[in-house]
């Protein structure tokens, strides 16, 4: 028998919410650790950039795996309170990531308000309570909401165009240079590396080199996140493109590559600490700081193509399989006059890819 789709969305939106708490508390506890003298605006910026950032991945990967749960006939109904048209922007992941930024900068000015001496306690308080709760929150608005639609409908893209590879990615990369930019950039303040008060070459190579294999190595491990029954929602819902993607031959796939990843990055990071030692004039650390992350993201960008080309290909494989069985909810449709009857002998649901 199906799971009943109401009692799965609260067990789905408790492993959802604990899901969160590692990447909201790691990414607040580098942001405080980093930051010198914390201002009002600081931490409006850092901590709201750091909730909408993860809301807008959340929910944009949340809608396409209810897309699969509902058209793949894994649950018994939509979960929606309402199947009333809305404008696509109304469920837009955008529009969710906008409110939570202004939910976390209210947060800000009334906490500062009250407390304005305890400001570097919050946010290691936000990153425990505050953002996984505000997120989790639009995330049961935005999928209750979209799943009334699409149970009613066989295609619904938010976002109006389908999508290769690229386009994932370049989303994907720029949450993922929001939250650097909020975590690293306060580190100018930091007598290591701030270059305006004289440099020290062992301490900041050292430093710098430490900085940017940090980096690549979070960078690598929240890419590495599996994606394959949200691309299979996505290529249901009719989001993808044909020529979605083409992994080339020559990318390794030997796990020694992290070894040249490390190597490679470490090499790096000194070559541009002996050029700032000889340079004739001033370097400041931002544009070297993104200078030192140009083969990050490089790295960064051919390992996540393939992750999500791989996820890609399973959900083809699945697709396929679920056409050629005929348990697609249009299927159904096809020969009944609207609710689907149950299928038999259904797959077990699955908690989150």
């Amino acid at each position: 028998m199906l799971p009943d789709a109401y009692q799965y969305f609260w067990r789905w939106l408790k492993v959802s919410a604990v899901r969160l708490l590692l990447p909201c508390a790691l990414f607040s506890a580098l942001f405080a650790g980093n930051v010198t003298a914390v201002s009002l605006q600081q931490l409006i910026i850092g901590s709201g950039i750091i909730c909408a950032a993860l809301a807008y991945i959340v929910i944009r990967d949340a809608y396409s795996y209810w897309f699969y749960l509902i058209h793949a006939l894994k649950v018994t109904h939509p979960v929606g309170v309402s199947s009333k048209e809305l404008p696509d922007w109304y469920l837009s992941p955008w529009l969710a990531s906008l409110l939570t930024f202004a939910a976390m900068a209210a947060s800000c000015l009334l906490f500062d308000w009250l407390f304005s001496a305890w400001r570097y306690p919050f946010i290691y308080l936000s990153g425990l309570l505050l953002m996984p709760l505000l997120i989790t929150l639009v995330l049961a608005w935005g999928v209750k909401n979209y799943a009334a639609l699409i149970a009613e409908k066989s295609s619904i893209t938010v976002g109006g165009k389908q999508k290769t590879v690229t386009d994932y990615l370049v989303a994907d990369l720029v949450v993922s240079l929001l939250i650097n930019a909020v975590v690293v950039l306060p580190l100018v303040e930091k007598p290591t590396f701030s270059l305006h008060s004289g440099y020290q070459p062992l301490g900041f190579a050292w430093a710098f080199t430490l900085l940017l294999t940090i980096v690549l190595t979070m960078m690598l491990f929240f890419g590495r996140v599996k994606c394959g029954y949200v691309m299979l929602g996505e290529r249901l819902a009719g989001n993808t493109a044909a020529n979605f993607s083409r992994i080339p031959a020559w990318l390794p796939r030997h796990p020694a590559r992290y070894l040249i990843y490390l190597l490679l990055i470490v090499g790096w990071a000194l070559f541009l600490s002996y050029l700032v030692a000889v340079a004739a004039f001033p370097v400041n650390f931002i544009p070297l700081y993104y200078t030192g992350l140009l083969p990050v993201m490089m790295i960064w960008w051919l390992e996540r193509y393939r992750r999500i080309t791989d996820s890609y290909l399973f959900a083809s494989a699945i697709h396929c399989q679920l056409e050629s069985k005929r348990l697609l909810l249009s299927h159904y449709r096809a020969i009944t006059d609207g609710r689907p009857p149950t299928p038999p002998s259904p797959d077990p649901v699955h908690a989150g890819d």
